[in-house]
């Protein structure tokens, strides 16, 4: 047994003595008593040996002025921890007018009164916040087995969110055969949950992140991890055929994490036929064990420009896909005549056991309004409020048409960020992705932020040729703040702020993140979650 003593005091009892006080437990033999100066009283003692049988009671036995002593007896069967501290927070024997030592005691006095507050706090949370409707209330599931799982609603006062992760507090458990969604709380719970605190009057937003596979695929796991760690609820992996080959990734992904969601984000149907990403998804839900998303929308034009494929009719494509890929995930066999695809009794020899949210990206009116009519869900590939809130507008057009309800349709802001502690690196790095929405952004978005559109054709020519780094460098000051949320933390944090009070539902961290990924995931988590 290891007896260290703050700062520097220490001595070693043989395993022998330990052994010896073990036999004589019950006479309360001899203790081992330690001097050292009061000043000091912080001491750690660590078990190296511990004995057959025996335990330790440690306490104080005596003091003077200036020394304290440790009694150590061995009185008891089945030491089971391997350590145990003695002394809190530098605990001081006050001399005769020891000022110091009067003050340090006060002050240890304040602290476990703030401790214990927080103690009451923390029962006051668990009981009585879940029904306040400025409480975020967070639904996270965790899988047990193949057929259990342990789902966890908890609560946390919005005024609180970014004080400390201990004022996070369960408020239910569900012990179950699938993970629980949201909208089947109310059920779940037996209605011991008001529907006004389950859905709260303002927005609640949830968060993803968006992968380019251009990093190795171990980085990738890595910050897959951190990414669930964190608390983000999805991983969108974009699809371009000069990145690693999306569904492999996605696999890998899907075998190194547990609980996140992920899926493309987005694919395109001219590249892969619609029955081919139907197959790879359903397959990528199996072996993430129902986790899959599906994003599509019709590419990057110069990207399939370089293999030489033309971007005919976008929007038709994506409907004509969107409804052959829900047709076979559905179990059914298709055959249809559409204007850009057909199938003749086509039908996959699986099934998936779950449903796949199918979301559509896109920044246009006609595609946004697909999206409302047909898909779970939107990318809006846009960061600015004002294209949000127009995009928005779009979307809804799209679900009335359709006799849809808003409610249940998830409106993400695909949003491109950048943020760091050095601002003109946060900007530098965003580049390349702005030149490319640059590129795709409507008429009506440049003009309402002012960017020339001689600007914006001469972005498109270096693009079509390859000329990415010219490109790059084209991008102006205006197109950055137009088109990404660079800067701060705390900047990114006031965006979302305004997108949850426009009605975005979900908002999704788009590439490149920051100079360091890593430590964006880190700060942003710190700052939203």
């Amino acid at each position: 047994m290891k007896v260290s003593l703050a700062p520097q005091v220490e001595k070693r009892i043989h395993s022998s003595d330990a052994n010896r006080n073990a036999n004589t437990a019950h006479s309360e033999g001899p203790p081992l008593s330690i001097g050292y100066d009061y000043r000091d009283f912080r001491a750690k003692f660590t078990f190296d040996e511990i004995p057959n049988s025996g335990s330790a009671r440690i306490g104080v036995i005596g003091q003077s002025r200036d020394m304290l002593r440790v009694d150590i007896r061995v009185i008891d069967a089945g030491i089971r921890a391997d350590e145990a501290v003695l002394g809190a927070r530098n605990y001081h024997v006050p001399k005769p007018h020891d000022f110091t030592g009067l003050l340090q005691n006060y002050l240890n006095l304040a602290w476990i009164l703030v401790k214990s507050c927080r103690y009451l706090f923390g029962l006051f949370a668990r009981l009585y916040l879940a029904q306040v409707d400025n409480t975020s209330l967070r639904l996270r599931n965790y899988r047990l087995r193949d057929d259990e799982n342990i789902s966890v609603l908890q609560a946390q006062p919005l005024f609180l969110r970014r004080v400390h992760d201990e004022f996070i507090h369960p408020v239910a458990l569900f012990h179950h055969r699938q993970p629980l969604e949201r909208d089947e709380l109310h059920s779940a719970t037996h209605g011991y949950f008001s529907h006004a605190a389950l859905n709260p009057k303002r927005v609640e937003m949830k968060f993803g992140v968006e992968f380019v596979p251009y990093l190795k695929l171990d980085a990738l796991v890595k910050l897959a991890r951190l990414v669930e760690r964190s608390g983000f609820e999805q991983i969108w992996v974009c699809d371009h055929y000069h990145n690693r080959y999306i569904y492999p990734v996605l696999t890998q992904l899907a075998l190194e994490t547990r609980q996140v969601k992920l899926g493309p984000g987005v694919t395109n149907p001219y590249l892969v036929h619609p029955t081919v990403t139907a197959a790879a998804v359903a397959t990528l839900n199996e072996i993430s064990r129902g986790r899959a998303l599906l994003g599509i929308s019709a590419g990057d034009p110069f990207f399939l420009a370089t293999v030489g494929i033309e971007q005919r009719k976008p929007v038709t494509a994506v409907r004509e896909a969107v409804h052959i890929v829900r047709e076979l995930l559905a179990g059914n066999r298709v055959s249809f005549e559409g204007e850009l695809f057909s199938c003749r009794n086509a039908g996959l020899r699986f099934k998936p056991e779950d449903k796949i949210p199918v979301y559509i990206g896109g920044r246009r009116r006609r595609m946004l309004e697909l999206a409302g009519s047909v898909a779970d869900g939107a990318h809006i590939n846009a960061s600015h409020p004002d294209d949000i809130q127009e995009s928005i507008r779009y979307i809804e057009r799209g679900l009335r048409s359709s006799g849809r309800n808003s409610k249940t349709f998830d409106f993400v802001a695909y949003l491109v960020v950048s943020v760091g502690g050095d601002l003109k690196r946060a900007r530098d790095v965003v580049r390349g992705v702005v030149s490319f929405v640059t590129s795709s952004a409507p008429r009506a978005s440049l003009e309402r932020h002012g960017i020339e559109v001689e600007k914006v054709e001469s972005i498109r020519r270096l693009l079509r040729v390859g000329e990415l780094k010219k490109a790059r460098a084209a991008v102006t000051e205006r197109m950055i703040d137009a088109f990404s949320v660079c800067g701060t933390v705390d900047e990114l944090a006031a965006r979302i702020e305004e997108l949850k009070r426009l009605g975005i539902t979900r908002t999704v961290m788009g590439s490149p993140m920051g100079p360091e990924p890593a430590r964006a995931v880190r700060s942003i988590a710190k700052a939203l979650l």
